[in-house]
């Protein structure tokens, strides 16, 4: 008898199981009726899509309203919601995996159309190119593959070999750290790795820092410009050497080493406001590559890059969206065009006063606006008042990098008696 029930309880299960599945079969076949009846005859453009290609599992299944709303919407194309809001209510796993520390820009900015057809695409993942084309829609080859020499991996386009495409804890968005990656292909261990780099590769080398990961017109992929003595392998120059090998020791200690070449920089420290800072032994190592970088300063990376790794107040206001910042001086990533980076008489490291710095560009400025110098003191912080008084290049919330708004609120900060 109990086995009998045995057999009468799969049966029935199975015949669930049917059931169900013919339920969602019929489903699918009236939501896709719908849609060949009412969507597909304004869109042939969107029927087009999903039979030449691999659609996107609501699209594939006629479920249009998942995306759309078919009567009115505050959004273009009818969307529901915008941006990655709209992504993000079926893709919840990928939203936690894109809370790091750099994201892709289209990400964090919700284009993730950008990169994805949200109907169909011949392409896996619905990209809107295939793997190998897909970054040079905005990342242009001209750029990247400038120089005669080119990093295998791009050679191929697989540029996700050591980029992720939406969000990566490390700069670049890159899958690994740099050492970690490169030596993933390039054992730092190995025989050939070593005697380039006179069997003294210290274990917190920086691959990154003297090799370009994309092109160089220089073997190895060495960056466009070198250090003097690493150019001519004079390592001994500034590392002490044993019989056998140079050693990674320093001849001398902190900033001494640099300053015993660079007379010149010495003196720009030694001004009134000094840029030294105290995070390294040697300081000038902030952002300074000892070895090769691509710009003939020897810069451990872009401008904007090194001054924000300290100033983040200031990258934040730049680059985020807060309202009362909106207003921005123009190149403002260009810092030394205003400031001296090593040191200067000036507060706020000026290439010069305040009122002239702004007047190598803003020529006409000081001769017909409100009195500025030092007759005209600023009630609020006693000093003689400059341009920027009312001005904050970094960003303000009228036009004109205008503090506080230019029609009222500004001018009540001193003139009281205008309220």
């Amino acid at each position: 008898m109990k086995r009998y029930s045995y057999y009468f309880m799969s049966l029935i299960i199975l015949m669930t199981v049917i059931s169900a599945f013919s339920a969602e079969k019929v489903k699918y076949k009236k939501d896709m009726k719908i849609v060949e009846n009412i969507c597909f005859k304004c869109h042939p453009d969107v029927k087009k899509q999903l039979l030449s290609g691999i659609p996107h599992m609501p699209a594939n299944r006629g479920e249009c309203v998942e995306c759309h709303n078919p009567h009115t919407s505050n959004y273009k194309n009818f969307l529901i919601k915008k941006g990655f809001d709209l992504c993000y209510r079926c893709h919840q796993k990928e939203k936690k995996n894109f809370n790091k520390g750099f994201v892709h820009l289209p990400i964090a900015k919700g284009e993730c159309v950008k990169c994805h057809n949200p109907h169909s695409s011949k392409n896996k993942k619905i990209l809107k190119e295939e793997k190998s084309k897909i970054c040079f829609t905005c990342h242009k080859k001209g750029k990247i593959f400038s120089r005669k020499n080119i990093h295998q991996p791009l050679k191929k386009g697989d540029c996700l070999k050591c980029h992720n495409p939406h969000a990566s804890d490390n700069e670049s968005m890159l899958v690994e750290n740099g050492n970690k990656l490169c030596s993933g292909c390039h054992p730092l261990n190995s025989e050939r790795v070593l005697r380039a780099h006179n069997n003294s590769l210290s274990k917190t080398a920086n691959c990154l820092g003297c090799h370009n990961p994309h092109s160089s017109n220089h073997d190895a992929l060495m960056r466009e410009f070198s250090h003097k003595p690493y150019a001519k392998k004079k390592c001994n120059r500034c590392h002490l050497s044993s019989s056998k090998r140079i050693t990674m020791k320093m001849k001398r200690k902190g900033n001494s080493l640099c300053l015993s070449c660079h007379k010149d920089v010495e003196k720009q420290f030694q001004k009134v406001f000094s840029h030294v800072q105290g995070f390294r032994d040697n300081t000038c190592l902030e952002c300074h590559n000892p070895h090769a970088s691509e710009s003939k300063g020897l810069k451990r990376s872009s401008e904007s890059k090194i001054c924000f790794s300290c100033h983040t107040n200031t990258e934040r206001r730049i680059k985020g969206k807060n309202p009362m910042f909106k207003y921005k001086h123009s190149d403002i990533e260009k810092c030394t065009n205003c400031h001296m980076p090593h040191g200067s008489n000036y507060r706020l490291f000026m290439i010069s006063d305040e009122n002239s710095s702004c007047g190598k560009c803003h020529e006409t400025q000081g001769k017909f606006t409100h009195p500025i110098g030092y007759d005209s003191i600023d009630p609020r912080s006693k000093r003689a008042m400059t341009c920027i008084s009312c001005h904050n290049p970094m960003g303000a919330e009228d036009e004109y990098s205008v503090r506080f708004g230019r029609k009222k609120k500004l001018c009540i900060k001193c003139h009281k008696n205008m309220r």
